[in-house]
């Protein structure tokens, strides 16, 4: 039961309790001093204390000029942006929001988050092995110049600074990609500056 306070034309005030169906009130409310019929007003009242439900838009719907308005994209639109804050390593929860904002219903927003994140994650751990395959050939350069000076006989240890500088950098590409290999989860901000 809904607890409703309508006021007549006639100036009088009357409250009433009522069971509404479909969100209308099924019974002529009439106004107790001057007998007129209340049923719309009574209706206006219920639909603005009802809790309005967001109903998510069918994918092939077309838009309205008001969910236009809105900021609401086409599904296929939505999705493109969708990527794109993925890519960037926007959160789980931001772009969830945002995917709902764009009417999608929380499942098909969770199917699509699921594999979007998972197109990252092949992304990052294909930029970890590539960070890998460098590293090492990096990490070989010092060993080549050490190889160099002991076969002329002599190591120059100001020349030699240069490639063991290279080296380091190798191991330092070698560990971060071995982390996006393992963990690629764990790797934030955006997927093409790495």
């Amino acid at each position: 039961m809904i607890a409703l306070n309508i006021e007549c034309v006639c100036g009088q005030n009357f409250a009433f309790d009522a069971e509404p169906a479909n969100g209308r009130i099924h019974t002529t409310v009439t106004c107790p001093t001057c007998g007129a019929d209340r049923t719309d007003d009574a209706n206006a009242v219920l639909s603005a204390q009802l809790p309005r439900k967001i109903v998510p838009r069918p994918a092939d719907a077309p838009l309205t000029a008001l969910e236009r308005a809105n900021g609401i994209l086409e599904r296929s639109q939505a999705e493109i942006e969708a990527r794109a804050k993925v890519s960037w390593g926007d959160s789980r929860e931001d772009v969830l929001k945002y995917l709902l904002f764009q009417r999608y219903t929380i499942e098909d927003a969770n199917e699509l988050l699921s594999v979007l994140y998972d197109d990252r994650a092949k992304v990052v751990r294909a930029t970890g092995i590539r960070k890998i395959v460098i590293g090492i050939g990096l990490i070989c350069v010092p060993i080549i110049a050490l190889l160099i000076m002991l076969k002329i006989g002599f190591i120059f240890m100001k020349l030699l600074a240069f490639p063991v500088m290279v080296g380091l950098y190798g191991c330092w590409q070698v560990i971060t990609g071995i982390v996006a290999v393992i963990a690629p989860r764990m790797e934030s901000g955006d997927v093409a500056e790495q």
